[in-house]
């Protein structure tokens, strides 16, 4: 079984973080190579690419990145962390979202 955790990259692909967010020293984020200064601006870029198509399917970046995982052959189940009821809801909704193949090649080639 395989099972993908940190399923939003630490928040960064909810979107609801920018290149001028701050990470205190107790926030692990301020440790991991993800939101280190030499990474930090390729990340974003890549986030927004991958917010331009969630745009054109009338959805989110955590809703798109859920289903493609959901969708992935390289994983069996994902394991989500939320902190309230507006989110769960949100995560939750991945399993309506129309994933096809198109979109799957639109994504990987952001992260290839």
């Amino acid at each position: 079984i395989k099972i993908a955790h940190s399923t939003l990259a630490q928040g960064m692909l909810t979107a609801k973080y920018s290149l001028n967010s701050k990470f205190s020293t107790s926030d692990r984020r301020h440790r991991m190579e993800l939101f280190s200064k030499k990474n930090l601006i390729k990340n974003f870029k890549k986030v927004s690419e991958l917010k331009k198509i969630a745009n054109k399917y009338n959805t989110s970046t955590t809703v798109l990145s859920l289903s493609y995982l959901l969708n992935s052959k390289h994983v069996d189940s994902i394991i989500l962390g939320v902190k309230n009821f507006k989110q769960f809801q949100n995560n939750i909704s991945c399993l309506n979202f129309k994933f096809n193949s198109s979109l799957e090649k639109k994504i990987n080639s952001i992260f290839k």
